[in-house]
């Protein structure tokens, strides 16, 4: 079909996160892998048929496969202070609606959601040891709930971590050092589950969409990730742990009250909530 210049397409991206080459795609969804190749560079636009067979094949919507460039969403909003060297730069933002007006402003720290299991607490004894001294701000951004995703109707009865071993439930995991990572081998150890007995534990990806993905699929039986990502791909939700995000980000000028420094750091005057929300390490 001839190419729609305003078609956009996620296809490789989605096609990756799951691990499969062009031609597992193609096998599965029952089309050529040069038709494919063709979509995935924007050379072809498929048809209604292929469309339908790639998102059964990928286990999402077709929406999440295609769009056109003019329908993405689009929102004026004031950019707050970006700091010098920035301005070239890609860089994530959080959008906010403040006073009746939309908000963005860069997301330069790091997100987290780590927990410390000997102190008991999220993400302050990571940071502190990043910071080696220096000073710093954590913003807390909500709290998280984090759990197994499973096949909607958990049709599999797991109820726990040990049900993953003596169900012989093949999962997906994230890579070491994440925080669903650090949940699933603290759980693991509480109850005393060997690693080397859970089915697909080798089994890594880098996301949150990616465990989802996996999941919705069929690839996959379970993964550890968030409830709101259970809730966007349509999957069950099995609850362990509730944990804080935050963000964190060095404290640029020193000698600030913290008022003043959360001000800055948002590039427009600190509410209550935003201050509330803070804390110096």
């Amino acid at each position: 079909m001839k190419l729609d210049v305003n078609l956009c397409n996620n296809l490789k991206s989605i096609r990756t996160h799951l691990g499969m080459s062009q031609q597992d795609l193609a096998n599965i969804a029952g089309i050529k892998s040069q038709s494919i190749g063709g979509v995935e560079s924007g050379q072809y636009a498929p048809s209604i048929a292929m469309s339908l067979r790639l998102a059964k094949a990928l286990g999402c919507q077709v929406e999440n496969l295609f769009w056109f460039e003019e329908d993405l969403p689009q929102v004026e909003a004031v950019l707050t202070t970006v700091e010098s060297g920035q301005q070239s730069q890609e860089l994530r933002v959080s959008l906010a609606r403040v006073g009746g007006q939309w908000m963005v402003y860069p997301l330069i720290g790091n997100g987290m959601h780590l927990y410390d299991s000997q102190t008991g607490e999220h993400n302050i004894p990571f940071v502190r040891k990043a910071l080696g001294g220096r000073s710093g701000v954590l913003m807390t951004l909500g709290v998280w709930e984090e759990g197994l995703l499973v096949p909607l109707g958990n049709s599999k009865g797991i109820k726990t971590v040990t049900d993953l071993v003596k169900l012989e439930i093949t999962i997906i995991n994230r890579k070491p050092g994440s925080g669903s990572r650090m949940l699933e081998e603290r759980k693991f150890q509480e109850e005393q589950v060997a690693l080397h007995t859970v089915i697909g534990f080798d089994n890594l990806v880098y996301s949150h969409q990616d465990v989802a993905l996996s999941v919705v699929s069929g690839m996959k039986n379970a993964g550890v990730s968030l409830a709101f990502v259970a809730t966007e791909f349509g999957l069950g939700f099995i609850p362990l742990h509730r944990s804080r995000a935050d963000e964190s980000d060095y404290q640029r000028i020193l000698g600030r009250s913290t008022d003043t420094a959360v001000a800055q750091y948002l590039g427009t005057s600190a509410s209550p909530i935003a201050v509330r929300g803070s804390r110096w390490l």
